[in-house]
């Protein structure tokens, strides 16, 4: 006799969507992002020391001036890496920065 209860569980199809939404946003992030030609390419594991390095007066955000100091072509797409427009950029926001050229 066949158990004809539905699962409360989404299918494995919607399973495998919803833990794919957080990667194809970050994703889609980066894609939007142009490329800067004078900006050096930069690697995941450079983000933290890089942000350690530029954070001059250790108040935990990254300020124009701050980025300026390590790579002024990076201004240019400030605003652009800046998602809760706040004026400042969070370790999480310069590492969509620094990773998207």
């Amino acid at each position: 006799m066949k158990n004809n209860v539905k699962s409360v569980f989404p299918s494995t199809g919607l399973l495998r969507l919803l833990v794919a939404c957080p990667l194809l946003v970050s994703a889609a992030l980066l894609a939007n992002m142009s490329p800067s030609k004078a900006a050096p390419h930069y690697q995941p594991a450079e983000v933290q020391p890089i942000w350690m390095k530029i954070d001059l007066n250790a108040d935990g955000k990254i300020s124009r001036e701050e980025l300026s100091e390590e790579d002024p072509a990076l201004l240019s797409r400030f605003d652009q890496a800046d998602l809760d427009h706040d004026g400042t950029l969070s370790l999480r926001e310069l590492e969509v920065l620094l990773l998207s050229v």
